[in-house]
């Protein structure tokens, strides 16, 4: 394949991001027969990004167009796409449809490596573990207090890596520079096809002869090769390296586990003739009550009665992640905005369509507010959401907001009431102010005098 003059300028380590980038794209693009050659030109019609975003999410976006012939078409797709990303709850930052249409390379690294984590690592079920599997020696408080740190994709991935290669001795503490040698990727393919993937304590010191021996072994697993030999041993980029593992592990997790570490057939044999001895030290009934805390299912509740150190993914324990966004309301067709800035403040329109991630286009039928684009810095977005597609037709719009009543439920929420009151206030003048003093205080002096009617006082009359 040969590279576009963008790619030649390009770094090292941000070719090698580039490669594996379009290599996991052209994998996913592959079941509806498309690929894509230079990411900077290939994403800009819109198309092959709304065919990647219905495979990802395995269903449809709704209509675009298959043929663009103007440049408003294309930004209508990469518009219908990144809101179905948005939708799906994809936090995108600073991503927008003009920046796409435009070629922006940074901003298209970007949208892909956030799809990656999202659909391809954050998605994996190895990823929901316990942090604590393997630490049986610790003491019951300090697991309590290792269970609240907060793990993100990164520190999880380097955990279940660090739990199946620590019987040979490795520590994975980067993407870069300790996955070079090729050794550690052996480790996760010989824990489960020995006779395939030599043990790599085997292997030499060269490093390329290595990667080259691993990349074939991993051919073997049907894992595809979304980095080349070169990639890993010279070119180091950890993002690629963790495309690539959430190959690997998924891969992984679906076979069982057959070596144990050096030795595998011995090792294998003491756990089953004595398999007390790795029984953790904690009391039962302390135990028990952690487990009730955290809500962790541990492999050793099975029926099977023996306890091992074994780390096979499919029995590993698992924790409950609530994936629910932390956000309830999101910039989106049919949202009713509040503007609160410029010529038509204080009043609300709805969303017609979204322009990029910085600004979208508003209309108000009843409130004033025409058809116009406005910058999200401008609005606040409302709990009220109607529904209609995008960029409708005045009447449409009209229709639909007259159906839902939207002006009536604004006014009736306590925020439109609220705003409405400091509306009041505001454009009273002095005398209607001297007035609302002078209400006050008759209200007052009422309020006083059936005070003292109905709670008699203790003190004695004068004669």
């Amino acid at each position: 394949m040969s590279e576009s003059e963008v790619f030649n300028k390009l770094p090292l380590w941000e070719q090698t991001q580039y490669k594996a980038f379009r290599n996991w794209v052209n994998i996913n693009l592959n079941s509806v027969k498309e690929s894509v050659q230079t990411l900077e030109s290939d994403f800009k019609n819109g198309t092959k990004l709304a065919h990647l975003t219905e495979i990802l999410q395995k269903k449809s976006i709704g209509k675009w167009n298959k043929e663009t012939k103007r440049q408003m078409q294309e930004l209508e797709n990469l518009n219908i796409a990144i809101t179905a990303i948005q939708k799906d709850g994809v936090k995108l930052v600073n991503i927008g449809s003009t920046d796409i249409n435009q070629g922006n390379l940074k901003i298209i690294l970007g949208l892909i490596w956030t799809l990656i984590q999202h659909y391809h690592i954050s998605q994996l079920d190895l990823l929901d573990l316990d942090v604590n599997e393997g630490d049986s020696e610790k003491k019951p408080e300090e697991k309590k207090k290792e269970e609240k740190k907060n793990f993100n994709a990164k520190d999880k991935l380097l955990l279940i890596i660090n739990i199946i290669i620590k019987p040979w001795g490795y520590e994975a503490k980067n993407f870069t520079t300790d996955f070079q040698n090729g050794k550690i990727l052996q480790c996760l393919a010989h824990t489960r096809e020995p006779n395939i993937v030599r043990d790599p304590h085997l292997l030499g010191d060269d490093k390329v002869a290595n990667v080259k021996e691993v990349l074939e072994g991993l051919d073997k697993f049907n894992i595809p090769r979304v980095m080349d030999v070169e990639d890993i041993t010279e070119q180091h980029d950890e993002k690629s390296m963790m495309t690539l593992l959430g190959y690997v592990l998924k891969e992984v997790a679906a076979r069982k586990q057959v070596s144990f570490g050096p030795g595998h057939k011995q090792e294998q044999s003491k756990q089953v003739e004595q398999p007390k001895k790795t029984e953790t030290k904690v009391p039962q009934q302390e135990d028990d009550e952690l487990l009730e805390e955290s809500n962790i299912v541990h492999s050793s509740k099975k029926d099977t009665g023996v306890q091992t150190n074994t780390t096979d993914l499919s029995d590993l324990p698992k924790i409950n992640v609530d994936r629910k966004s932390l956000f309830t309301r999101f910039v989106e067709i049919g949202r009713v905005v509040l503007i609160t800035y410029g010529e038509y403040e204080g009043r609300i329109a709805a969303i017609l369509d979204v322009i990029d991630a910085n600004s979208v286009i508003v209309a108000g039928p009843t409130s004033g507010v025409p058809r116009h684009p406005i910058s999200l810095r401008r609005v606040q977005l409302t709990d009220i959401v109607i529904p209609f597609r995008h960029n409708p037709r005045q009447k449409t719009l009209e229709k639909v907001w007259n159906e839902k009543k939207v002006q009536q439920v604004w006014e009736n929420s306590s925020w439109g009431k609220k705003l409405a009151s400091r509306k009041r206030k505001a454009e009273l003048n002095d005398f209607d102010r001297f007035k609302v003093v002078v209400s006050h205080q008759q209200r007052s002096k009422l309020i006083r005098k059936k005070r003292r009617e109905l709670v008699p006082t203790n003190k004695k009359s004068k004669n």
